[in-house]
């Protein structure tokens, strides 16, 4: 998929705050609609609708909303930012668990629950 760098930090800055502020207590969310609302409580929009015009996502103007743009760039590859946020946690994980080295050196990462 074709985004531009600013959107796309733009999402994943939000997955990795919501990751860091819900693991362990919950999951990645299967569907796309229930990660878009979670997300949308994260941060704060310029209008109180959190529904601003297209015009306001662009990182250009003066006057942005970098949380509808979220929002947005989110919902044209929510199936994508899915994906990358069950990533995320993985990786989280592994690093709250500290078997960040082991996958480094290629040793296999077995669950402490096996």
């Amino acid at each position: 998929y074709s985004m531009c760098k600013t959107c796309y930090l733009g999402v994943v800055n939000p997955i990795s705050t919501w990751i860091k502020r819900n693991y362990p207590h919950k999951d990645i969310p299967s569907d796309p609609s229930v990660l878009r609302e979670e997300l949308s409580q994260l941060g704060t929009c310029t209008s109180m609708t959190k529904n601003c015009p297209k015009e306001l996502y662009h990182f250009s103007k003066g006057a942005k909303c970098t949380h509808c743009r979220c929002l947005a760039s989110f919902d044209l590859h929510a199936p994508a930012f899915i994906d990358l946020a069950r990533r995320k946690l993985m990786k989280y994980i592994c690093e709250k668990e500290g078997h960040a080295n082991m996958k480094r050196k290629g040793k296999k990462f077995m669950s402490s629950s096996m």
